[in-house]
């Protein structure tokens, strides 16, 4: 069985906290409801209209983050929602055919810690940069394979 649990606003200005501190990213108008692996997923707020006790729901929303210690670390599909209010720890790849590959990779930044990296228009995913190398969180199953010749 898995457990999921809508938070508290309490616990919601917590999190808009930490994403306007890590991020830039002001409100987020969404329903936010925690796994039991402390996995943030989020649903709008017209969800909460529904009256979902007649339903046999396993699991609800879209899987956006991961409260670290050192930070919040965001889902694929949490850097394309939140990269687009993103003012800040937005890193830019020229070039991420490494990066979806699910290599770590050397970059020329000042950034530090949890990042959305961007290429392009595109938001693929998060990383974290360490002395000047992007640490890579891409799951194997979502990584672009070498196809061999």
């Amino acid at each position: 069985m898995y457990f999921m649990d809508v938070l508290s606003k309490k616990e919601i200005k917590k999190i808009l906290r930490q994403l306007d501190k890590q991020f830039g990213v002001g409100t987020l108008d969404y329903i936010f409801i925690k796994s039991d692996k402390d996995k943030i997923f989020i649903v709008n707020k017209e969800f909460g209209e529904i009256d979902i006790k007649d339903f046999n729901i396993n699991t609800m929303g879209i899987y956006v983050m991961k409260q670290e210690k050192d930070g919040i670390r965001l889902s694929i599909e949490g850097s394309q929602i939140i990269g687009l209010k993103a003012k800040k720890n937005v890193l830019v790849l020229d070039d991420c055919e490494d990066w979806m590959k699910g290599m770590n990779v050397n970059v020329n930044t000042k950034l530090k810690g949890y990042v959305t990296v961007k290429s392009g228009e595109d938001f693929l995913g998060c990383g974290r940069v360490v002395n000047g190398k992007l640490i890579n969180y891409i799951p194997k199953s979502r990584r672009i394979l070498e196809l061999i010749s």
